[in-house]
């Protein structure tokens, strides 16, 4: 058997894309280059890894199981060419996260590791089900997350506390209270993410539940959409307590003291059969230290 790495490289594409055209034009291959190479790795293993239906390809089980086994012989020679090449290539890694946590919590973090590790990963921000959608692709290597992980093929660990707050502007009529009650806050508007991102469900679970019939003014799915319109005063938000932080709006927020706490889960996530390479188990390891300086 004499398996290439651009022929597992073609197999991975496909995953990706689901058709061949549109992993050939990622791979900068021809359709029929890509589909030959696909062919032969099929022939070599002696099953087919896709069943065919309407001019796309869907993964069969003999494909499940190769992806895991694909991805860490890619990632191994990726690894292997960065050890031992003359251009010190830095690592190449992918973490994927939602918008809440690359917006407000990484951006330091991701400071701080390029000072002491000398490199920095791929970070790719998305709501909490594309980055599922990602990490069973095997498109990334790790995400960090929200709430508790369900989906029986991922690997979990607890990472850090992220404290939720109520934010208005400055200049808001509530600004100035000790405390901010339920029944007050049920009078206000609000101005939160879409309804499939992980802060939204966070507040559609805990605090909306204490609001009676709480107004959602406006959905966005950008955190700066949401912090200029609570500056310009359109209405209030439940949001990460680190956005506070931000230099270019925490001078114009607020937060609003309310009658408890909120505290979520975060944790580093990745695939149970996913192989961590060197620089993922840095980046982990940086990652936790982090936790004990707060």
């Amino acid at each position: 058997m004499n398996l290439t790495l651009k022929q597992l490289i073609v197999f991975m594409s496909v995953i990706r894309h689901t058709n061949l055209s549109a992993a050939a034009e990622a791979l900068h291959m021809t359709k029929g280059a890509l589909s030959q190479n696909l062919a032969a790795l099929e022939q070599q293993l002696g099953t087919r890894l896709f069943d065919r239906r309407h001019a796309r390809l869907y993964v069969n089980q003999a494909g499940m199981n190769l992806i895991p086994l694909a991805d860490e012989l890619l990632t191994r020679a990726k690894y292997l060419e960065e050890k031992f090449s003359h251009s010190a290539a830095p690592p190449a890694i992918k973490v994927g996260c939602t918008k809440s946590i690359g917006s407000f919590l990484l951006p330091a973090m991701l400071s701080d590791f390029k000072r002491e590790a000398g490199w920095l990963p791929e970070v790719i921000t998305e709501n909490i089900h594309a980055i599922h959608g990602l990490l069973n692709r095997f498109d990334i290597d790790i995400a960090l997350l929200e709430g508790p992980v369900v989906d029986i093929s991922q690997q979990s660990q607890l990472w850090m506390q992220d404290e939720m707050v109520v934010v208005a502007s400055r200049s808001h009529p509530l600004a100035g209270e000790s405390v901010v009650s339920y029944a007050r806050l049920s009078q206000e508007k609000w101005i939160l993410r879409e309804t499939e991102s992980a802060s939204r469900h966070y507040f559609d679970n805990q605090l909306a539940m204490k609001l009676d019939n709480p107004q959602i003014a406006i959905s966005l799915n950008s955190f700066d959409a949401i912090l200029s319109s609570v500056h310009h005063q359109l209405g209030i938000t439940f949001i990460s307590r680190a956005c506070l932080n931000n230099p270019f709006y925490g001078p114009h927020l607020v937060q609003l003291a309310v009658e408890d706490s909120f505290f979520r889960n975060l944790y580093i996530v990745y695939q149970k059969e996913k192989y961590l390479s060197p620089p993922i188990v840095e980046w982990v390891n940086f990652l936790k230290s982090q936790v004990s300086k707060d």
